[in-house]
């Protein structure tokens, strides 16, 4: 037996009305190429078009997550501007400290990527140099250390 409710088979006809003066709040139901179905708070939809700058995949993004947009009218009709912010994506503590939880993080630079903290950097090139800096260093492995190198100098 299926708990699931009914689903409407009913189309949904989007507006193409006015807003009205100011900035508006909307979820983005569904996307094509060229425009997007909100629904407004009141139930209302409404379709829409991407203002110029504004990425599409931030839009995927909000109608994935459920996030709100923020559309305007223009004589164009309808448009996004971009998405309504309701959490900061990472936070400091009161001293000033800053964590990042996720169950990866991957960042990816073009050229360099370079960690510093006081007088110790971490620099990872393009050219495949990965540069370590700093006064001392320590390896502190539990069971194994592999290294692979073609080369290996010590002083």
């Amino acid at each position: 037996m299926s708990t699931r409710a009914p689903v409407s088979k009913r189309k949904v006809k989007a507006a193409t009305r006015s807003l009205g003066d100011g900035l508006h709040a909307a979820r983005v139901e569904l996307a094509s190429e060229k425009t997007l179905r909100l629904r407004l708070p009141s139930g209302e939809v409404v379709t829409a078009a991407l203002a110029d700058g504004v990425e599409r995949d931030l839009v995927t993004d909000c109608m994935r997550d459920g996030r709100h947009v923020i559309v305007v009218d223009s004589p164009r009709g309808p448009l996004v501007l971009g998405a309504l912010q309701t959490a900061r994506v990472m936070a400091r503590d009161e001293r000033g400290n800053l964590s990042l939880e996720a169950r990866d993080v991957r960042i990816v630079a073009e050229r360099s990527l370079v960690l510093e903290a006081g007088p110790v950097m971490l620099r990872l090139e393009r050219s495949g140099v990965l540069k370590a800096e700093g006064e001392r260093m320590t390896i502190d492995m539990a069971t194994f250390l592999r290294v692979f190198a073609a080369k290996v100098e010590l002083p």
